[in-house]
């Protein structure tokens, strides 16, 4: 059985990127579990076969769609990592063995961002052990609706001695059709981060 759980969080967009997600998952990896997180679109997603669907009437954030996912996935106590990605997320390599060999004291991803001289891992598609959550706490929920969730992350993670890793993508086999390397901007979420860790 694998250890690892895929987490998608997505809001509408089935057919643009949501399903062709699960496809692409599903090509690689038939036998991994997906939990894909509804986070409160207008027309909810379908029942599926092949992952578990949790439905949100309404997600103030995006760190409360993934703690929703990662809750229900810690009830079930057999996973040992948990792949997080975006809904515009395509994979096109195997990576569950990959994954399984990683080092659980360390946080995987794509693209690392720099604030303030401070290194963060891109939530885009996001490796996280277990230990982590229980080590750290889950996403902060206050970074409303998403943007620097990620940082806060990687950092209350780095506190508790906790390395980030970042990979290639072409290497991995991962594509984000939405543009990785733009490092994005929410005045919100920036403001709340930069309180919490008094670099203002």
């Amino acid at each position: 059985m694998s250890k690892v759980n895929v987490i998608i969080v997505g809001v509408g967009e089935w057919e643009q990127y949501t399903l062709p997600c699960i496809k692409s998952i599903r090509k690689q990896e038939p036998d991994v579990d997906i939990t894909l997180v509804d986070a409160g679109s207008k027309e909810p997603y379908p029942s599926g076969d092949d992952y578990k669907l949790i439905r949100m009437e309404e997600s103030k954030s995006y760190a409360q769609a993934i703690n929703t996912g990662i809750k229900d996935s810690i009830i079930s106590d057999k996973y040992y990592w948990y792949l997080i990605a975006n809904n515009d997320t395509l994979f096109h390599k195997p990576f569950v063995n990959r994954i399984e060999q990683y080092d659980p004291g360390e946080i995987y991803g794509f693209h690392i961002f720099n604030i303030k001289q401070r290194l963060y891992i891109s939530s885009f598609a996001f490796i996280v052990p277990w230990q982590a959550i229980d080590d750290v706490g889950y996403f902060d929920e206050q970074f409303i609706p998403m943007g620097y969730e990620d940082a806060d992350f990687c950092w209350r993670a780095q506190e508790a001695g906790y390395e980030l890793s970042a990979m290639r993508r072409d290497e991995f086999g991962v594509e984000h059709l939405y543009d990785p390397d733009k490092e994005p901007f929410y005045p919100g979420p920036y403001e709340l981060l930069m309180r919490k860790y008094g670099l203002q």
